[in-house]
């Protein structure tokens, strides 16, 4: 199983968090976002927790990162 943390919570993170999220050997663990509002209701579509970035990247389960900010 590979833990992911995804950064973004806009149009495309959701789209990649979605199709994450459905696959069945990832876990989308975290949503990291500068909008908390927008991360928590991306979290809780994918059993997520929003938290920061540093909270995300310290947890040993997290094996991947999916970057979908804007640039």
């Amino acid at each position: 199983m590979t833990g992911i943390a995804a950064f973004g919570a806009g149009r495309i993170g959701t789209i990649h968090a979605r199709n994450l999220h459905s696959h069945p050997d990832a876990v989308v663990r975290y949503i990291i976002d500068l909008d908390q509002q927008a991360a928590e209701n991306l979290a809780s579509i994918c059993g997520a927790r929003a938290v920061s970035a540093a909270d995300a990247l310290d947890d040993p389960a997290v094996s991947a990162v999916v970057i979908a900010t804007s640039t």
